[in-house]
């Protein structure tokens, strides 16, 4: 049986794991796991309907399962996104992922964990502007100065994108995702998923 399968919503969202998950044995002291990724044809809506129809053929091959969504595009905005997480968990327990799933669902979406390094941030996307990204986030009224992440994080990571003529790939998410320290971050969605891979691939003498 193999270790991990993981569904997300775009080929953004896959490859910012690509790069982040062979990381994380190493920072957070875990036994190296393998993973298969997969993007759902149908994005966020997808996986919030069909996310157990998805998964259903490959509860006997992966010991675990991961579902990563965005919140906004979800179709779901009228719940919490505890209650969207809960919703899909429990239809995935019921095709065979009972205590083997975890659901994340990322308020607003994606880009919001990817804030967390200027450094990486700045260097993952050729900026040359004198000013510091978030001081130019400050100025140009995307952030305010009591958050430490854009407040439409999404809008402003495409406008830096914008400025610097860089083109928007998935490689980016990647290169972010390989380079830049998590540690900063304080979204709790992401919390919840290192936390539940801290559950199943801790060291046996943990």
């Amino acid at each position: 049986m193999k270790d991990l399968i993981v569904l997300v919503a775009d080929k953004n969202m896959e490859f910012l794991i690509k790069g982040l998950f062979p990381r994380i044995p190493r920072v957070e002291g875990l036994r190296n796991f393998s993973f298969d990724s997969f993007v759902h044809p149908f994005r966020d809506p997808g996986i919030v309907h069909e996310a157990d129809k998805f998964l259903r053929p490959f509860s006997d091959k992966y010991a675990y399962s991961l579902v990563i969504l965005d919140y906004e595009g979800s179709g779901q905005e009228d719940k919490s996104r505890e209650i969207i997480e809960t919703e899909i968990s429990e239809k995935l327990n019921r095709v065979g992922w009972q205590d083997r799933t975890c659901v994340i669902c990322i308020h607003p979406e994606l880009e919001n964990w990817i804030w967390v390094s200027d450094v990486r941030i700045q260097a993952a996307i050729d900026w040359d502007n004198k000013m510091g990204i978030y001081d130019w986030l400050y100025q140009n009224e995307l952030k305010s100065i009591e958050n430490t992440k854009p407040d439409r994080p999404k809008e402003a990571f495409e406008e830096a994108l914008r400025i610097c003529n860089t083109p928007r790939s998935s490689s980016l998410y990647e290169n972010i995702g390989s380079r830049a320290s998590y540690r900063r971050c304080q979204d709790q969605a992401f919390w919840k998923m290192i936390n539940c891979l801290k559950e199943w691939f801790a060291l046996e003498d943990n």
